[in-house]
């Protein structure tokens, strides 16, 4: 199974594939649904903080959280060439392989902590949402590992679709698009299963290059100007850069929540840079000779696109809409003639990264079965799959990006590939600024993980405190 998740076969020569291709798909892969809460992050920054230049300190986040992702892709590409040529699975360049190079007893106690956690916070935060809402009954039986993640992968595909016969009953609830279960299934069976087969690098990179552009034509869409007269008195009231004698001040009362505010927009700007489980496959497909120098500079250059595209999106949404920016940009078009292309477009954009995604659950599924053919695998991996396709039932977007980016981002893209380089006998070995970096990395992804647990158990004491777990009584009953 491992062999047929491979882009080329193993019996040919290695492939070399120009560096263009693999700086497409990185860029495509990168950019996801945090491209969309951007504007909602300056207008936390703006509203939630005591800061008087949102812009700036948004800057300064996306500098930051673009550095240590572009380091934590360097890391990986160091396992991915030791694992190449020395490493115990030589010639096997995934992400799997890449952390089989640490010890067992870590990578387990890593993963088990970061799947508990996760569960945990999602319960709550389901509880914490629904209490008000009808009840609720998961019936969380658990029949086997491809069961879940065909589930999870329906629930992904039947969120995306919009309503195509009134997008505005779209806007109270996102989610609620259960009249096009039919363009779903059409969809399906006709576009999403096809393309399920496509492995090749150029098609799947004309594919991305697809799916980028009409991100953009969605983007622009979405900034376009509404000829509103009271356009210029929004934005006025609303400028990013406001003076301090306009300012309100900042009780102390309120520091919790200004801490929160910094904490969830470092969040979404994590999970929105997130492609690291992709590292691998990217090394792969720039074939034999300076691959990890031509690996870095695709790194580099989409990093750096992917920058200026994320500060271009946050300022501009925020200064086209101020106070009114939804958590998702789109959402802003809701009634509008605009919500009907903007809907199309991201069908579009689902149907070109349907490819890489499916090579993704493949592999994902694959590991799963070895895991449990090597040793007792726990139900926590298939609740967890479950939990987290149930989530957007009920939690809004940035809540789910803040959570994913703070419990698995801090680990996926800052601790893992640090504690590779630090634990994992590379050779040759790490320089002192590579195990420099690798410490703060880890000590940063430790700090983001803790920190994002204790902001869920400060929520769940204030809901107990308040006396509204009582109404949850009958939620899971």
């Amino acid at each position: 199974m491992q062999q047929a998740l491979l882009v080329q076969p193993q019996q040919q020569a290695p492939l070399r594939y120009p560096i263009f291709w693999t700086i497409c798909n990185l860029v495509n892969n990168i950019v996801g649904a945090g491209f969309l809460a951007l504007p909602w992050c300056l207008k936390e920054l703006k509203e939630g903080t005591a800061t008087d230049h949102p812009a700036v300190v948004f800057l300064i986040l996306l500098v930051l959280v673009g550095l240590l992702h572009g380091v934590s892709f360097w890391l990986h590409g160091r396992a991915c060439e030791h694992v190449r040529n020395v490493g115990p699975q030589q010639g096997d360049t995934t992400y799997l392989a890449a952390q089989s190079l640490l010890p067992h007893r870590m990578m387990d106690w890593v993963e088990e902590c970061g799947i508990y956690v996760a569960m945990a916070a999602a319960l709550i935060l389901l509880a914490i949402y629904r209490y008000k809402k009808p009840l609720f009954r998961a019936e969380l039986g658990l029949r086997g590992v491809f069961f879940w993640i065909l589930v999870a992968l329906v629930f992904v595909l039947w969120f995306a679709l919009p309503d195509p016969h009134n997008p505005a009953e779209s806007n109270g609830n996102p989610a609620d698009f259960r009249s096009s279960w039919r363009w779903g299934l059409l969809a399906v069976i006709f576009l999403y299963l096809p393309l399920s087969c496509q492995l090749h690098l150029m098609p799947l990179g004309i594919l991305s290059m697809l799916a980028v552009l009409v991100g953009i034509l969605s983007v622009l869409l979405a900034l376009e100007p509404n000829h509103d007269p009271n356009r210029q008195l929004r934005e006025s009231a609303t400028n990013l850069v406001t003076r301090p004698a306009a300012h309100l001040p900042v009780p102390a009362a309120t520091e919790q929540s200004t801490f929160q505010a910094y904490l969830k927009v470092w969040s979404i700007l994590l999970v929105s840079f997130t492609a690291h489980y992709n590292a691998p496959k990217y090394y792969g497909e720039l074939g034999p000779g300076n691959q990890l120098q031509n690996f870095r500079r695709a790194v580099c250059v989409s990093y750096i696109v992917v920058s200026f595209a994320y500060l271009w999106c946050g300022t501009m949404g925020y200064q086209m809409y101020g106070s009114d920016t939804q958590q998702d940009l789109l959402n802003n078009l809701s009634g509008s003639w605009k919500a009907p292309l903007t809907h199309g477009f991201y069908l579009l954009i689902l149907w070109a990264d349907f490819p890489k995604v499916i090579i993704g659950m493949r592999q994902l599924s694959g590991s799963l079965c070895r895991r449990c053919l090597n040793r007792q695998l726990t139900d926590q991996f298939e609740l967890l799959l479950l939990i987290i396709a149930s989530l957007g039932w009920f939690l809004p977007l940035t809540d789910i990006l803040a959570v994913k980016g703070a419990l698995f981002g801090s680990l996926m893209v800052y601790v893992i590939p640090a504690s590779i380089l630090l634990r994992g006998n590379i050779s040759p070995q790490p320089s002192k600024w590579e195990v420099g970096l690798s410490w703060i990395m880890t000590f940063a992804g430790l700090l983001l993980f803790l920190t994002q647990v204790k902001e869920i158990t400060f929520e769940l004491a204030q809901w107990v405190t308040s006396g509204s777990h009582k109404k949850t009584k009958a939620l899971f009953q």
